[in-house]
């Protein structure tokens, strides 16, 4: 028979990492991405036996950390999410490093906080829809199915996403 605390368990342990990640990206604090990040899985916790399996079990926790997020956000006032710290560190030990030489690493640095300063100057809709496609490398349905959007709005959002990501990049770097 299967335990649905085990089952729980072992499926939280596989996508911590990578809900908190987005919620260092969504949030731009890794202070407050774990506090979101402990919220989502208690409310996971609590709802794990209306869990039906048909999306990914991390699809369904990214669902629920928008929500999260959207709820901090309104507690925490509107414009927070644009005000976070410039450098959170969190979201840059996400990604791997291969031990690059500080050249490298001080080109990566700044590579990766142009990039999370872009995401904080977007909506938290677009942010999520980048977050999802291009850090966490979801399909166009895999994404509607966490966010609870029709196809044709995912793909709205994606491409409206990027354009305003291009222009505010060239804003930023006079290209």
């Amino acid at each position: 028979m299967n335990d649905p605390a085990s089952s729980f368990e072992a499926t939280a342990l596989a996508c911590r990492p990578r809900i908190y990640r987005a919620a260092c990206l969504l949030l731009a604090d890794p202070h407050e991405a774990e506090d979101v990040t402990q919220r989502v899985f208690v409310e996971a916790w609590r709802g794990w036996a209306r869990f039906e399996g048909r999306s990914s079990a991390f699809t369904w926790l990214y669902r629920i950390l928008v929500r999260t997020c959207a709820r901090h956000r309104r507690r925490h006032g509107r414009l927070a999410w644009r005000l976070g710290p410039s450098e959170p560190a969190a979201a840059a030990e996400a990604i791997p490093d291969p031990a690059p030489g500080p050249a490298e690493r001080h080109a990566r640095d700044e590579t990766h906080a142009d990039v999370r300063t872009l995401l904080r100057a977007l909506s938290p809709k677009l942010r999520a829809v980048l977050v999802l496609r291009y850090v966490e490398d979801c399909t166009v349905p895999e994404i509607a199915r966490a966010l609870g959007l029709p196809e044709g709005t995912v793909k709205s959002r994606l491409n409206y996403a990027l354009e305003s990501a291009a222009r505010l990049w060239r804003t930023e770097h006079g290209s």
